[in-house]
């Protein structure tokens, strides 16, 4: 008797990166959790977009350090903002506003950083270069140049460590989603 045939389904994300990081874990090439992946699940490249953004065990433990101290300045960017939310809102100003939307970002990318999730990297080291650029341009509009100067490093600090942990952690991701070669097929490593 015939077995039947296990049909496809779509793609349970949960369950998915389970079972990605159980199989990066035992050390099972991308390509292979791939080809499993997709006997089970319709979509064979959102699967493989999925795959490339889950970072190797190893290197979540090579880089976690690093990881933290990027998860330390959103931290204290967090409190920063906090602080002058709760100041402009103590005194009933609108200008909390732009503060608090900042914060619940911040509050998001730190969330994101504790979860490696492999997107907000580059997405960080973009705003935090952003940030630079709108500090140096208002530097000689205020009398506190060295909290500018702080602000500036700080941005610069997180740009630099943002940046670098997109490459070291997620060599299969790259700039603005997963590494493809000339066909356009992503490259999984």
């Amino acid at each position: 008797m015939d077995k039947p045939e296990k049909r496809k389904k779509f793609l349970d994300r949960k369950e998915a990166v389970k079972y990605i990081e159980a199989e990066l874990t035992k050390g099972t090439p991308r390509k292979d959790i791939l080809q499993q992946l997709s006997q089970q699940y319709y979509g064979k490249h959102s699967i493989a977009m999925l795959i490339a953004s889950i970072p190797n065990p190893e290197l979540k433990r090579k880089y976690k350090i690093l990881n933290d101290i990027l998860l330390g300045l959103l931290l204290l960017i967090i409190l920063n903002k906090l602080w002058y939310s709760v100041i402009l809102l103590s005194n009933f100003s609108f200008a909390a506003v732009p503060f608090i939307i900042q914060l619940v970002f911040n509050i998001y990318f730190a969330y994101e950083v504790t979860k490696y999730n492999a997107r907000i990297y580059n997405l960080i080291g973009i705003l935090a270069l952003v940030g630079i650029w709108y500090l140096i341009s208002n530097l000689g509009d205020t009398a506190n140049g060295v909290a500018i100067i702080l602000g500036v490093l700080l941005n610069l600090i997180i740009a630099i460590l943002a940046f670098y942990l997109s490459l070291k952690i997620f060599p299969n991701y790259g700039f603005f989603g997963p590494k493809k070669d000339a066909k356009g097929n992503i490259i999984l490593e």
